[in-house]
């Protein structure tokens, strides 16, 4: 897996806590910031924090919260748990992952190898409750050794609403791909068979109990 650092935001970081560009919760940098990034109690009984940009811009690249991250995995997939507080397809996330050789070269944002961009609208999800959000499978290019993951939102919404609509961000994760087992027609369709000529065979073949009276 991939040793990502505070995915859930729960540690380093009082409630209320607000960053500016080249700051952030700990092990993530916001690299641009259209106005403050923050972290903020959940809404829900569970308690627990989590991650808001304070006013979005019009393009993803102005509000873009990074971490790099060490990968060893052939495929992966990069998800998270997100609150959008609105439903509009012109408010947007987006799950980004540029790939890099070495930590170096993933902290200046040089040499990159690799990129991967993921896009949600938030008409596609529940607003004012928790939506589990996740890329497809991504392949590691050879000779990729880090993964540079970013969090991204953006508001087109015309008009503009009265007050900035929120997106909270929650339990970031970086894991490898499912892989389910593959099934065998032919064998499956094979298993079926004797398994219903045996249950046949069975009823036959089982001894009768006969009542005299």
């Amino acid at each position: 897996g991939a040793s990502l650092v505070n995915g859930d935001f729960e540690t380093g970081s009082l409630d209320g806590a607000l960053f500016s560009a080249d700051q952030g919760p700990l092990g993530r940098t916001l690299r641009s910031v259209n106005e403050f990034g923050m972290v903020v109690p959940e809404p829900s009984a569970a308690g627990g924090s989590a991650f808001q940009f304070t006013r979005l811009g019009d393009g993803f690249g102005d509000n873009t919260l990074e971490q790099c991250v060490p990968i060893d995995m052939s495929r992966m997939v990069l998800s998270a748990r997100v609150w959008p507080e609105l439903s509009n397809s012109d408010l947007r996330i987006r799950l980004n992952m540029d790939l890099h050789a070495n930590l170096a070269d993933c902290l200046s944002r040089a040499n990159r190898i690799g990129r991967f961009d993921t896009d949600f609208r938030t008409s596609d999800l529940n607003p004012g409750t928790w939506n589990t959000i996740s890329t497809r499978g991504i392949a590691r290019p050879s000779g990729a050794g880090y993964a540079r993951i970013a969090l991204r939102a953006r508001d087109r919404i015309e008009p503009p609403p009265a007050n900035p609509p929120i997106i909270l961000f929650d339990q970031v994760s970086l894991a490898p791909e499912a892989v389910g087992v593959p099934v065998n027609p032919p064998l499956a369709m094979i298993a079926l068979l004797i398994l219903i000529f045996g249950v046949g065979i069975g009823a036959m073949i089982r001894p009768r109990r006969y009542e005299f009276f």
